[in-house]
Order: C-alpha cells, then sequence, then structure tokens
C-alpha cells in the first residue's frame, strides 16, 4: 500500500512518517530514525523548502521536550568510557513540570568545563543531581553540556553515609564521615534550580 504524500497543513500524529532526511531536517517535533523523518507530536506538519527543514505544529499542549539552548535537570545513571549518561527529569522554565518519559542525556568528558579534564570520574559520580544545557537535542542519548559556572553537580551525596554533601574550599565535604570529593560543581549548588 502506498503512503500518501503530505503537504504542509497535514494532521500527523506521534510515529508519522514525514519524509527522508536527504530531503528534509527535522525541525521542531520531528526526530530522524534510519533515515526517516517521524513526528513526535500530534499536529499540524510544516515544510520549509527554503530551510530543508520539517515541523510539527501541535494542536494540544504537550509535554515538555528538551530543546537546544534548554537548561535542564536529571541524575547521573552510570558512567561509560569518555561519557556520563543522566537520566533527564526537568526543564527549567516548565514551571517545574516533569518529563513523563525521562529522556536519556550524555555529556562528553570534553563538554564537563572549560580546558583539558584528564578523570570523567573527578567531574561527577552515579547519583549525582545535574543542572546542563542541551547542545544537540536530536542526537539519542541528548547530548549536553556543564561548561559554564552556573552548570554541573548542584547536589550530590556521600558515598559511604548518604548525607546531602556541603562545599568547602571549592570541594565536597560529608561533614558526618569527614571526606572530600571533587566534582564539577555548579555555583547554585545546594540551591533549588527551578
Amino acid at each position: 500500500m502506498a503512503q500518501r504524500k503530505l503537504e504542509t497543513g497535514d494532521f500527523v500524529i506521534p510515529g508519522d512518517a514525514l519524509g527522508v532526511e536527504e530531503e528534509f531536517m527535522p525541525g521542531e517535533n520531528a526526530y530522524v530514525d534510519a533515515g526517516i523523518v517521524y513526528s513526535s507530536a500530534t499536529g499540524k506538519v510544516q515544510f520549509d523548502p527554503k530551510s530543508r527543514r520539517v515541523s510539527v505544529f501541535p494542536t494540544s499542549r504537550l509535554p515538555p521536550v528538551p530543546l537546544r539552548g534548554d537548561t535542564v535537570l536529571g541524575k547521573i545513571s552510570f558512567m561509560r568510557g569518555q561519557f556520563a549518561h543522566m537520566e533527564i527529569v526537568a526543564i527549567e522554565g516548565e514551571k517545574n513540570r516533569e518529563i513523563p518519559s525521562a529522556p536519556e542525556g550524555a555529556i562528553h568528558i570534553s563538554q564537563t568545563r572549560r580546558g583539558y579534564v584528564r578523570d570523567l570520574s573527578n567531574q561527577f559520580q552515579i547519583g549525582d543531581i545535574v543542572r546542563a544545557r542541551v547542545v544537540n537535542p536530536q542526537r539519542s542519548p541528548i547530548i549536553l553540556s556543564t561548561v559554564g559556572d552556573e552548570l554541573g553537580v548542584v547536589l550530590s551525596k556521600c558515598p559511604n553515609c548518604h548525607s546531602p554533601m556541603v562545599v568547602r574550599d571549592k570541594k565536597l565535604y560529608c561533614e558526618t564521615c569527614d571526606i572530600y570529593a571533587n566534582r564539577k560543581l555548579s555555583t547554585m549548588y545546594g540551591t533549588s534550580p527551578t
């Protein structure tokens, strides 16, 4: 059965194929999988031949999705090689609305801070709550960065007693266990960023 050719203004739902990546790049509420551009929203499709982008404009309010430049909060779930992976749970500015699907984000070692970073485990640990900026929302996992003073770890717990750690001498310190730990700290550490 042949698929109908979509035109600007046509109604689509999540998962509908909008075209191929060779013709149009994904715009708002669209994504690529195996070279095919799909809708990630319910709404009306718009093809922009000048920019070669296809977008979907919602007809109803959608749960928030991270966009390029958004600041997000998440929890480091695992670390592998030169990447720290985190579960994105909220987007700042979305009235503290949680993201229902909790998409996965990844921070490459080169995107943790300005300058050379030798050891990613001195920047993050599993369980840390991190404030990051979205660099590329079209990738899976979403590419994030913590370069900048206000970005980085905003909450970390002691690996021994699980008490919240405090900042002392630009490092994290556990008052119960009397131990220090290195992290890529946000200037907002210990405050509620949303």
